[in-house]
């Protein structure tokens, strides 16, 4: 898990994407997961779970464009309602999500609209080969959104008031920042940094430092980071990154500290728990994070907790527990 946000390997890639899937942040986990295809090719062995992992976000973004879809629609707002839905059916890959959203795409709340096209689909998406009929996403797909709608899918997950200030930010900063999805990490600094002349900003300084520790330059990352959090402490971002570079640099004490700092504060204090067992997993206190995940069961990332609690427990001699886990949490889709 440790620098998974920054390296760009297809195993690094894969990390990275399930990270973000764990997080919530499921347009940046689609991309990665895309990336991780790419670069892997379409028959690698683990190019099926890499599938899954642009299903499974793809079809989370679908839904939260179906629920956002139905607020602006209680609100009037006809025009981008339409776009939430036809976005929600570009990238579900579940026959059942994408025929919710045509449906109310083609109910009485658009019948002056021309009807669209119905879109079948049988097979199971989240397992398996994709058949003739599945919907299948590729890195092209990415690009048949509009630059606006990738920024917009892009923000869209990020935690607590991120998405609307990240939209906020104007659209010399969205084309840096689509730039640095696509690996133009020169060309993204290039505009922070101009960008950066007008006044600095937590949002501005942590794309930067970002950027800067791609590049191999780890002092100025860290500065800027430290920067950005002197701006804005409650950033999570930048707490949960400053938390991913000090592990990766071998810093366990402090970004545990970090750790223990967030879930007092309550930012995001789920990850944050996960992430501080995975540091006690880390530097060799396997009871530590075996009660850590184990209290982690309950909680939205009960499935991201068990696949790392049960390794521990069958290592610990604990079989039993480890398979009724397993059972419970692991089992197939089909």
């Amino acid at each position: 898990m440790f620098g998974s946000l920054f390296k760009k390997g297809p195993e690094q890639l894969v990390k990275k994407a399930e990270s973000y899937l764990s997080q919530g942040r499921f347009a940046e986990a689609r991309i990665a997961f895309l990336d991780a295809l790419e670069k892997l090719g379409p028959d690698a062995p683990e190019a099926a779970s890499v599938r899954k992992g642009i299903a499974d976000a793809g079809n989370s973004l679908a839904l939260m464009n179906i629920d956002e879809a139905e607020h602006v629609l209680n609100v009037g707002g006809m025009d981008k309602a339409r776009e939430h839905l036809e976005l929600a059916i570009k990238l579900a890959e579940d026959v059942t999500i994408r025929e919710k959203a045509e449906i109310t795409l083609n109910s009485s709340f658009f019948q002056s609209e021309p009807a669209q096209a119905k879109i079948v689909s049988h097979a199971c998406s989240s397992c398996g080969p994709h058949g003739a009929e599945t919907h299948v996403s590729s890195e092209s797909e990415a690009h048949e959104l509009s630059l606006r709608e990738q920024f917009e899918l892009a923000v869209h997950t990020l935690p607590g008031d991120l998405p609307r200030r990240y939209l906020g930010m104007g659209e010399k900063f969205a084309s840096g920042y689509l730039k640095s999805m696509d690996d133009d990490a020169d060309g993204a600094l290039s505009i922070y940094h101009e960008l950066l002349q007008n006044g600095e900003n937590d949002i501005l300084l942590y794309e930067c430092a970002v950027l800067h520790h791609r590049q191999g330059d780890n002092p100025k990352a860290e500065q800027m980071l430290l920067n950005a959090l002197g701006l804005n402490p409650s950033n999570p971002l930048c707490r949960m990154t400053l938390v991913e570079f000090l592990a990766e640099t071998g810093r366990y004490s402090e970004a545990a500290s970090e750790l223990e700092k967030m879930i007092e504060q309550d930012i995001q204090r789920e990850q944050a728990r996960l992430f501080l067992a995975d540091i006690r997993q880390a530097t060799g206190d396997i009871t530590a994070a075996i009660d850590l995940y184990s209290q982690m069961l309950s909680t939205p990332l009960g499935k991201a907790a068990a696949e790392r609690l049960v390794p521990l427990l069958d290592q610990s001699g604990r079989t039993g527990e480890a398979k009724a886990l397993a059972k419970h949490f692991l089992k197939g889709c089909c």
